[in-house]
């Protein structure tokens, strides 16, 4: 199971392919200062948020999504660490009524 350092480094890199991915379809520089003020945070939160030292709130991310036109569960499921995460809460659950 992934730690909250290495899901916050998963998401990280997610924003960082989606910025780059914006700079590349639209041709417009996309820096993070240009992401941070769009969504209304600091540009040093953003970019610790994007280098995966520092976990955004629920709010955040829904701004972050909305902005790249993207989902949640693709932000947050980097590398199946979600789908992980839930599976073994579900097996934990499932050992616990049994024991």
């Amino acid at each position: 199971m992934k730690t909250n350092h290495q899901i916050a480094a998963d998401v990280g890199y997610r924003l960082k392919e989606w910025r780059l991915r914006r700079q590349h379809y639209t041709g417009q520089l996309c820096r993070q200062e240009d992401v941070a003020k769009a969504v209304g945070i600091a540009q040093a939160t953003y970019s610790r948020i994007e280098s995966g030292k520092a976990l955004m709130n629920l709010g955040q991310m829904l701004d972050l999504c909305e902005y790249f036109d993207g989902d949640v569960w693709q932000l947050l499921d980097a590398g199946g660490s979600i789908r992980g995460y839930l599976s073994h809460r579900k097996e934990q659950k499932k050992l616990n009524q049994q024991g």
